[in-house]
């Protein structure tokens, strides 16, 4: 072999060796790039910092819901509804005492009662 092929030959070797080295280079680059706040949770301390402030922000408003859900049954149940309930039982009683009497007085219905 003549020495301007091993030359050749030794260039070309460099050369791909050069691309390799870039592309290695590539790839460090694009690790050493800031990742999205989203993707660091677990490697900078940061980003959990804000991560606790965001659900330090979202449980109140969570509260603040069921605490407006307590207030609106609150507001619903302050109306008195005894008298309604005390005169449905005075119409159930007197009802009920109008048939009791009916049939204990009316001949016709005691009988079929004892009969059957």
């Amino acid at each position: 072999m003549s020495a301007s092929l091993v030359r050749r030959a030794l260039n070309l070797f460099n050369d791909l060796e050069e691309v390799r080295e870039n592309q290695k280079s590539k790839k460090k680059c694009r690790e050493r790039r800031p990742q999205a706040e989203s993707t660091l949770h677990g490697t900078k301390k940061q980003a959990l910092k804000r991560q606790g402030a965001v659900r330090r922000k979202a449980i109140p408003s969570e509260e603040k819901r069921t605490r407006a859900i307590i207030e609106e049954l609150k507001r619903a149940q302050e109306a008195d509804h005894t008298e309604e309930n005390v005169r449905a039982l005075m119409k159930l009683s007197q009802t009920c005492s109008r048939v009791i009497n009916k049939v204990l007085h009316d001949p016709v219905l005691l009988f079929h009662a004892v009969s059957s």
